[in-house]
């Protein structure tokens, strides 16, 4: 059984676990639960109930447990595109069948908020009076304490892995403020992708408002603002001024796996070995026409394009530089079908694809120039953005000088022999260069995807 986890235990009132049932299902193993005392079982269309620790509420009497919440995500483990965009993962989230109640101050300090909201500091949104809501509120909170009937809403494993608070942080400001000992909380999950994966995605472009988020979150103050310091897409260092006057530099430090950063470039020469030994040995076509290789780069290719127009899709914002980006490589696996499968002469499909290339991004330079810019911008910000120009490289300068006569006319062999080992070279450098291109294209969706995950 695949199950999630929270990513840290939550401080339960212990009565609010008198009617919860003891779980009466299958087995579970314990080698596929966390190892704490406490912990409630959370499914979509069950009642909640205790996987272990009935002892430990008991003794608790009164007072309040640390429970760790165990879900059944509605997810699959590697289904990333449904656990990562946003409008699908919402549609196939639910909520639990019971209602807990927490300290307000609890909540604050497991830092799950997204941001502090306050009476001077709420949320903007276009249309809708926040002050006026926060106001309403806080008399609301005088006169009748909390209602129950609204518990705020923390989504398990929400954000990269980690817990969020989706709905309430209005009422946990405003229950700190007016000291409200106990308000009620509901737990609501999706999906929970294996931690690996988040490994491999690498890290996430800064978006400042989530930053002031956390920052807020941690320190239980207001942020003004926060300014980047220095001139590069992603800054190491910012400027945070809170409310409260003030202002001190925040370090920002970069998750780097030196293990995954191996097995990536261990990875694809020994794919794309394995493509050249089948054609070799296996198909005895030697890379040629309508080989493993010729179909691969192909594949490669237009996989890439095809990533890189779901992006235009998906991102309004930076879509003219996307879909620059998308025809380029259409037009690049365009050739590659031409000229390797159908055997149609190369210089004249090459002037073809790059002409029809320059006219589109001088087109949506011309007629998108924010958007362009801004794909543009957002795809040289990139974690892995140096691997594109190094892919481009080995696709269109590597491989032709792997194919040029002087440096094969020193070998003492046939004409022959040098010409079957000229083109395995060539085509091998170029299928490594649309390897990584690909490589490329996929590490900024996952990026993208993970990036508005966080909105």
């Amino acid at each position: 059984m695949h199950l999630g986890w929270s990513s840290c235990a939550y401080p339960l009132d212990a009565a609010d676990f008198a009617s919860v049932p003891d779980y009466a299902g299958p087995a579970i193993p314990a080698a596929d639960l966390p190892d704490d005392e406490v912990i409630l079982l959370v499914r979509k269309g069950e009642e909640d109930c205790l996987l272990r620790g009935r002892e430990a509420v008991g003794a608790a009497g009164d007072g309040t447990v640390n429970v760790r919440i165990v879900f059944v995500p509605t997810i699959g483990k590697w289904n990333i595109p449904f656990a990562m965009i946003r409008s699908i993962r919402d549609k196939r989230r639910f909520k639990g069948s019971r209602v807990y109640h927490i300290a307000p101050t609890a909540i604050r300090a497991l830092r799950v908020e997204r941001a502090v909201r306050t009476l001077e500091n709420p949320q903007s949104r276009s249309g809708v009076d926040r002050q006026a809501k926060m106001g309403k509120l806080e008399a609301s909170l005088r006169e009748h304490g909390y209602d129950d009937s609204r518990p705020i809403d923390v989504m398990l494993c929400r954000s990269r892995g980690e817990d969020s608070l989706r709905q309430g942080h209005h009422r946990i400001s405003a229950c700190i403020a007016f000291g409200v000992p106990r308000m009620a909380i509901r737990f609501s999950a999706a999906a929970a992708l294996s931690p690996r994966l988040w490994k491999l995605i690498g890290r996430v472009p800064i978006r400042f408002d989530v930053l002031k988020g956390a920052l807020e979150s941690s320190t239980g103050q207001a942020v003004r603002r926060i300014l980047p310091l220095g001139d590069r897409p992603v800054p190491r260092q910012v400027i945070v001024v809170p409310e409260r006057g003030g202002r001190y530099v925040l370090n920002l430090v970069q998750d780097q796996d030196v293990t995954v950063g191996i097995a990536r470039a261990v990875m694809l020469p020994v794919m794309v070995a394995g493509a050249i030994a089948l054609d070799i040995a296996v198909l005895k076509t030697a890379c040629g026409e309508r080989s493993l290789v010729a179909w691969s780069q192909f594949a490669l290719a237009f996989l890439s394009s095809s990533v890189m127009a779901v992006a235009a899709l998906r991102e309004p914002r930076g879509r003219a530089g996307y879909a620059a980006m998308a025809f380029l490589l259409l037009a690049m696996s365009v050739y590659e079908l031409l000229r390797d499968v159908f055997d149609i002469d190369e210089r004249a499909i090459g002037l073809t694809m790059a002409g029809l290339s320059l006219v589109f991004g001088i087109a949506c330079a011309t007629l998108a120039r924010r958007t362009f810019r801004t794909g543009l911008r957002r795809i040289a910000s990139s974690g892995g953005f140096p691997a594109l120009p190094f892919g481009f490289v080995f696709v269109l300068g590597v491989s032709k000088l792997a194919s040029s006569r002087v440096i094969w006319g020193a070998l003492r062999m046939t004409e022959h022999d040098i010409r079957t080992v000229k083109h395995i070279v060539e085509e091998s450098a170029e299928l490594f260069g649309y390897a990584v291109i690909a490589s490329w294209a996929l590490s900024f969706f996952l990026e993208r995807l993970a990036y508005r995950g966080r909105r």
